[in-house]
């Protein structure tokens, strides 16, 4: 491998977590956000009919950050052509989403089917991220969003002290915090 190639490869692996840092900084508030208002979100948007969905859908919202990462994770491999990594991530996530749904569905029906659906999320993203490891590529997690999940941290705060408030008063409430958060932890790193 020549050292041009070797530095394309880790140009295309930092740009990659730099977007997943950028991206991180509005997925991660906004799962959080609808995952501790959902009680209020599917009422508003659907009724009060759409009661009974409020719990499956606070915890399959958490899928999709693990869902989004392990994407990320998938390009970063196919783009250093580890098709083996790709092969075996896929296989791993059918075979958890058989098993978990054919044991979970019958019991506890949606709410079964959303803690399957996290929980296959979180075996991909880790057996991702174990396999690229493993053939010595290094995954900035942490560097890559830090701040995000501070911000996020102060923003289920600010959920958990607002809950009796309006909900078009809590929604700017939780805009507004997170971006004075998100700003405080940049500046800090400064």
């Amino acid at each position: 491998m020549t050292d041009t190639s070797v530095k394309e490869k880790q140009a295309f692996i930092e740009a990659q977590f730099k977007n997943l840092g950028v991206t991180s900084t509005f997925l991660l508030p906004i799962i959080a956000f609808l995952g501790f208002k959902a009680q209020d979100i599917l009422p508003f948007l659907f009724g009060k009919e759409s009661q009974f969905m409020v719990l499956p859908f606070q915890i399959i919202v958490w899928a999709v950050i693990f869902v989004y990462y392990s994407y990320v994770l998938l390009r970063i491999a196919l783009f250093l052509n580890k098709k083996q990594t790709i092969l075996l991530s896929l296989a791993v996530e059918a075979l958890s989403a058989m098993v978990l749904n054919f044991s979970l569905i019958p019991g506890y029906g949606l709410v079964g089917l959303s803690i399957a659906s996290v929980v296959t999320g979180i075996l991909m993203f880790f057996f991702i991220i174990f396999s690229l490891a493993k053939d010595g590529i290094r995954i900035p997690l942490y560097k890559s969003y830090e701040k995000p999940v501070i911000a996020t941290m102060g923003l289920t705060l600010v959920l958990h002290y607002v809950d009796s408030w309006p909900f078009p008063l809590i929604l700017f409430c939780s805009i507004v915090g997170y971006c004075l958060i998100l700003i405080i932890t940049c500046a800090l790193d400064k």
